[in-house]
């Protein structure tokens, strides 16, 4: 089908991205494997897993913390340095955090009592990715966007031409003009010519009678 019901504009692909990230860890997550593998556990592979983990985490943490103090003073929003470069998730989600894309995030708690100090520090965290504001946008082609803006100019002059006039319809005759001149395209003007002057040093043409 046509968008908005007309035909003869052709469709719109519309390519979306849709990046789905657990978070779950802990920073004790290196103590629980250094507790269950012993000191000769820092050379396992999941003793390495565990270290980017709260790596990523970490500056995950300064990312959100440096949004929000952005959003808190917008004076001081240029010198607010943000970490995303730091870590390979902060990267992958930088147009979700501050960026033009849409972010929705959860934070769980657990029902038990003795998890109040890591429910105290994952509400503290939500609070502050709260105050992230994002701006989602469409990313369009510069041609795509310049033909919606003057299809929305031509909307508008035939909404005024149809007031003005008191018709329902424009003319017949007024929309073929339209037609033609969007097949033919915008017409180059012509360069002026520009005539040939004579050498100074040349000799002026003489003409010669026939002598009658």
């Amino acid at each position: 089908g046509y968008p908005g019901g007309r035909p003869g504009r052709p469709c719109q692909e519309v390519v979306s991205q849709l990046s789905l990230i657990d978070l779950a860890g802990s920073e004790r997550s290196v103590a629980n494997v250094l507790s269950a593998f012993g000191r000769e556990g820092k050379g396992t592979t999941r003793f390495q897993e565990a270290v980017n983990v709260n790596q990523s985490l970490f500056v995950l943490r300064r990312v959100i913390t440096a949004l929000s103090k952005r959003e808190a003073n917008p004076r001081e929003a240029q010198s607010v340095h943000i970490p995303y470069r730091e870590s390979k998730l902060t990267s992958l989600l930088q147009n979700s955090l501050g960026g033009n894309s849409y972010l929705v995030m959860f934070a769980c708690l657990a029902p038990s009592e003795r998890q109040d100090d890591e429910n105290l520090s994952t509400l503290q965290y939500a609070s502050q990715a709260a105050c992230i504001r994002n701006q989602p946008v469409v990313n369009l082609d510069p041609k795509d966007q310049l033909i919606q803006q003057l299809e929305a100019r031509l909307a508008v002059a035939h909404d005024y031409l149809r007031r003005a006039l008191q018709l329902s319809e424009l003319p017949d005759d007024l929309l073929e003009e339209e037609r033609r001149a969007a097949g033919a395209g915008p017409r180059r003007p012509r360069p002026p010519r520009c005539r040939a002057k004579p050498h100074p040093n040349q000799p002026k043409p003489t003409s010669h009678g026939n002598g009658n």
